[in-house]
């Protein structure tokens, strides 16, 4: 994807399509990729390898765009499909002020013969540390940096130190991954069943509970639900490791993974799903040790419906109570 940039806009362009993100107000919209003959002196930046969609950290702060600058292949599914993890995204401010320089690859067609800069980077002292350390810490940020009206200097510093993490977030965790054409939000006994409909396009049969970046595109999904009359997404809090117990009053509960195991072998393929949560009852942590022990006296009927037979294992108390559930 070829991302311009002219007066009033940025333009990802990819082949027949283009995102028109509009440097006034923040919106974004999707055109042909031949309107971009329309655009006024678009210059080309560089390359992207997709659009992860926009964020306002403040109410009175600006739109940002957020791409995917660099990628790896880390796998691939069925032989075609490849699996891509983020390494690196690019912060595109949807402003009328003088853009940053960004670190974008070259484009050889509009940047033909030159060569890119080449920058010297320091790895961080955290580089690598876990994901949740670094949730966390846009947590405590969130917390101890709170804005206040006409306060332009706490406010700037607020969106700063949000921004740095959120960066470090997708550039250092590891944890975000990607299918431009295979869905890896539903196992495969989910993509199996008669109620999976293949007919519709892959972001409209995501399971939205692992759909990470929903809210980062909702102004595209509205635009087709409008034109379509599409169904109403469910939405689900997964909460924060070790910052969060139980569960909320729909009924999602903190901690949540689903996690599958794949392997392939010839022309058979077999899936292995394992999910887990916190205890799913209303209940709170007073220390470290469980005393008394929770109980699981909540209905579990989305669970049951969902993968059949699961195993349930309560933790606290696993050498007492192991129970198999039906469907």
């Amino acid at each position: 994807m070829e991302v311009f940039q002219t007066d009033n806009h940025y333009i990802i362009l990819d082949g027949e399509y283009s995102l028109w993100c509009s440097r006034r107000h923040g919106t974004l919209e999707p055109k042909t990729g031949n309107d971009l003959c329309s655009a006024w002196n678009p210059v080309c930046i560089g390359l992207v390898y997709g659009v992860i969609g926009k964020i306002k950290i403040h109410p009175d702060s600006e739109w940002r765009l957020l791409l995917i600058s660099k990628q790896t292949c880390v796998g691939r599914l069925g032989g075609e499909h490849d699996v891509y993890q983020i390494n690196k995204i690019t912060v595109l401010s949807l402003s009328d002020s003088e853009p940053a320089e960004v670190d974008l690859d070259l484009c050889k067609m509009h940047h033909f013969g030159i060569r890119q800069t080449d920058r010297i980077t320091q790895n961080a002292d955290g580089q690598g540390k876990s994901l949740q350390k670094t949730w966390n810490t846009i947590k405590s940020a969130a917390e101890n940096v709170k804005p206040r009206k006409k306060d332009v200097k706490d406010r700037e510093k607020f969106e700063r130190r949000i921004l740095e993490e959120l960066i470090k977030m997708y550039n250092e965790s590891n944890s975000f991954y990607y299918c431009k054409t295979h869905d890896l939000t539903n196992s495969i006994q989910s993509q199996a069943s008669s109620s999976y409909n293949r007919t519709l396009e892959l972001w409209q049969r995501c399971d939205t509970r692992f759909f990470w970046n929903l809210h980062m595109v909702k102004e595209l999904t509205d635009l087709t639900e409008q034109n379509d009359n599409m169904q109403e997404y469910k939405e689900m809090s997964q909460g924060t490791r070790s910052k969060r117990r139980g569960l909320d009053e729909t009924g999602a509960c903190a901690n949540y993974v689903e996690t599958e195991q794949i392997i392939e072998f010839s022309h058979h393929r077999v899936s292995f799903v394992q999910v887990r949560g916190s205890i799913p009852v209303f209940w709170s942590q007073t220390g470290v040790k469980y005393r008394p022990p929770p109980k699981l006296d909540k209905e579990i009927m989305e669970e049951r419906n969902q993968y059949s037979g699961a195993w349930i294992l309560n933790k606290p108390t696993c050498h007492k109570e192991i129970q198999q559930t039906r469907p």
